[in-house]
């Protein structure tokens, strides 16, 4: 896929083990499609594009402009390296668990965290409710339609996200329906362009729990946790998380992930979810 990179004013993520140096691979890459957009936008400065990341994960997949994404049922569930379930849709990209439901303002409280499924979507884990959405799937596989609850904004930052820097043909369609980013018409040009897939982010695990540290009608910021395997000294027995920063927009009836907008936190991992709300799985 295209180069994407990031420095949002805040502290990138240190590669810690196999897969999760995917968590690290989101922060540094924002940055760069913000900084690929603008220079698109602008008849003053370089309209090169930046060259594609080299990585042995890298693999290049067949160009697809649409995906089946009709409920066809469930294949063999698996499970990530936490324990927990992660269904595995027949269709590849998702199946909705139910219809999000109406809320007319932002819901901003949060009481306990919604029961959700993970599900391997386009190679990679996201995360579904019955009743928080995703509630469709477009026809190019990106998972759409949440509610409008704090809650809800962050389900879809982390999809969106983990799903635009998997690649392949997955990227471009969340960048087309599924972000808020200056000149998105130039970055789902770059991103169709592209058919690199990054394996490391099969094995980037579901967050565990989330965070609200901002929350308007239109716009939602808050953190999620990202269960990691070992702590910094490589200790599997002590429990860590790494803190992913998002922000999220209330646009065209549904939520729209902002790149590069709000800097990454001084506390980059946490040893507890003290004060964190967890989902249910």
């Amino acid at each position: 896929m295209a180069n994407l990179d990031t420095d949002s004013g805040g502290k990138g993520l240190k590669p810690w083990a196999v897969g999760i140096a995917a968590i690290g691979l989101i922060i540094v890459v924002i940055a760069v499609v913000v900084a690929l957009v603008t220079s698109n936008s602008s008849d003053d400065k370089d309209s090169a594009t930046p060259e594609p990341a080299t990585s042995p994960s890298l693999l290049e997949e067949e160009p697809l402009s649409d995906v089946d994404a009709s409920d066809k049922g469930w294949n063999a569930a698996i499970a990530d390296s936490f324990g927990r379930e992660v269904k595995v849709p027949a269709n590849g990209v998702g199946n909705a668990l139910g219809k999000a439901k109406n809320i007319p303002e932002t819901q901003c409280d949060v009481k306990s965290g919604a029961a959700v499924t993970i599900q391997r979507t386009s190679g990679t884990q996201t995360i579904w409710s019955n009743d928080l959405g995703p509630s469709e799937v477009t026809a190019g596989g990106a998972p759409v339609g949440y509610a409008r609850s704090a809650e809800a904004a962050m389900m879809s930052a982390s999809n969106d996200l983990v799903l635009l820097y998997s690649g392949g043909t997955i990227s471009a369609d969340i960048a087309r329906h599924g972000l808020s980013v200056p000149d998105q018409d130039s970055l789902v040009e770059e991103l169709e362009n592209s058919t690199v897939k990054d394996t490391t982010l099969e094995d980037r695990p579901a967050p565990s729990a989330f965070r609200i540290t901002s929350c308007e009608d239109t716009r939602v910021i808050g953190d999620v946790a990202i269960p990691l395997p070992t702590d910094e000294e490589g200790n599997p027995t002590s429990s860590n998380w790494a803190v992913l920063r998002m922000s999220s927009v209330w646009k065209d009836g549904d939520w729209k992930t902002e790149l590069g907008m709000v800097p990454q936190p001084v506390e980059d991992r946490v040893t507890d979810l003290e004060g964190w709300t967890q989902w249910q799985y």
